[in-house]
């Protein structure tokens, strides 16, 4: 099993910022769902970070797929 130093961890962690941009939300949901324990995060002190990879596992779980066929009762 490999063995990942400092640098490899802190390069993953994104701010909340970089996380709303990719997800095209403001910076202020996010902290929202920080807040609350909806969105995987890492706490240190006041600061609040996110791991990118953690955060794609998240969206991912949410994914929905849509329906293979609708149908309308008329």
């Amino acid at each position: 099993m490999a063995k990942l130093n400092d640098t490899d961890i802190m390069e993953d962690l994104l701010t909340a910022k970089e996380i709303a941009q990719k997800l095209s939300i403001r910076s202020s949901t996010v902290y929202s769902w920080a807040h609350i324990g909806f969105i995987p995060h890492v706490r240190m002190g006041k600061c609040i970070r996110f791991e990118e990879a953690r955060v794609v596992q998240w969206i991912q779980k949410r994914r929905v797929n849509g329906r293979a066929r609708y149908k309308i009762d008329i």
